[in-house]
């Protein structure tokens, strides 16, 4: 098992953060991907 999100559904997250080549700046990137849509029982229930 992995990390929760909200309502404890299991979510896989990834974080990249490296500097701009070209500014002085730092970017961020971010994916998270989840298990997909649930069924509207389910929605309900979390709500």
């Amino acid at each position: 098992a992995g990390p929760a999100g909200p309502a404890g559904l299991p979510t896989r997250a990834r974080v990249a953060v490296r500097p701009s080549g070209t500014e002085p700046k730092v970017k961020l990137y971010l994916e998270v991907v989840s298990p997909g849509p649930l069924p509207p029982a389910e929605v309900a229930a979390v709500r």
